[in-house]
């Protein structure tokens, strides 16, 4: 098939995946915020007098786990909804939504369709996706920012990086991509080194 038909099937490709996910988005974003696990996440990120005194308070607070960024984004985005006058669910459930929609489209990205056949497989490789059970259960997540599904766009985009000849924009994307991946163990360790008494003092 020549370039023009390539197109053509790349185009139908996105479509395809654009209407199953903006369906599925639309679906994630009517599910309310859980209250069990949600909504002191929000409360405990908005305490802290700053961002980075919640980074650093969060970074310690749990002995079994380190994901003090989910805090941040919780904080940023109750900011966001503040800013905009609107309700949490919207920014909160928005991001959600979106993230979902991403997720399809970056699958029909790294899927490189080149022809119609590649269309009609990637309609099935979709429908084996969205129906897998754990898809389903990464829409249900109950935080307030879905990490999985984070961590799912970023592997998809490695993935469709890896997948084409390298080039500067690229390249960049993945550094900064690892980079917020691997940040957490930084200031984890940062932390750790500092005595967070003498801190709090120092800006008293």
């Amino acid at each position: 098939m020549g370039a023009p038909g390539t197109q053509r099937a790349r185009v139908l490709g996105f479509l395809l995946a654009g209407l199953l996910g903006v369906s599925i988005a639309q679906s994630v974003y009517n599910i309310p915020i859980q209250v069990s696990d949600s909504v002191e996440v929000i409360i405990e990120s908005r305490r802290p007098v700053s961002s980075w005194a919640l980074m650093t308070e969060m970074s310690r607070s749990s002995a079994t786990t380190l994901r003090p960024v989910r805090y941040l984004q919780a904080r940023w985005l109750g900011e966001l909804a503040d800013a905009a006058g609107v309700p949490n669910h919207v920014v909160f459930r928005g991001v959600h939504a979106a993230l979902a929609l991403a997720i399809v489209v970056l699958f029909a990205w790294v899927a490189r369709v080149r022809s119609l056949t590649d269309v009609a497989a990637l309609g099935v490789a979709l429908t084996v996706l969205v129906g897998h059970h754990t898809f389903g259960a990464m829409m249900r997540e109950s935080f307030p920012v879905n990490h999985y599904a984070e961590v799912a766009c970023g592997a998809l985009v490695i993935l469709g990086i890896a997948q084409r000849r390298p080039r500067l924009a690229g390249q960049v994307t993945a550094v900064v991509l690892l980079a917020a991946a691997t940040s957490a163990l930084w200031v984890r360790r940062n932390v750790d080194q500092l005595d967070l008494v003498a801190v709090l003092k120092s800006r008293e």
